[in-house]
């Protein structure tokens, strides 16, 4: 269960960066690869995929909303 919360939190997240984030095109298009990146990971272990997710929702968040954010 916590692991789905955790997906969709990462993929609200990346829709808000490209609707509302104020970042440049190509700092879009390099988080999305990076979240598409995280997925690969499932080779790896499950866990994996759910950690480096919460540490790509973190900075993304940031990225997007942080001090210099919306």
């Amino acid at each position: 269960m916590i692991g789905l919360i955790i997906h969709v939190t990462a993929l609200v997240l990346l829709g808000a960066c490209w609707f509302v984030g104020d970042l440049e095109f190509r700092t879009k298009v390099i988080m999305t690869l990076v979240y598409i990146g995280t997925w690969f990971l499932i080779f790896a272990s499950p866990w994996a995929v759910i950690g480096a997710q919460i540490l790509f929702s973190f900075v993304l968040w940031w990225m997007t909303f942080g001090p210099t954010g919306r």
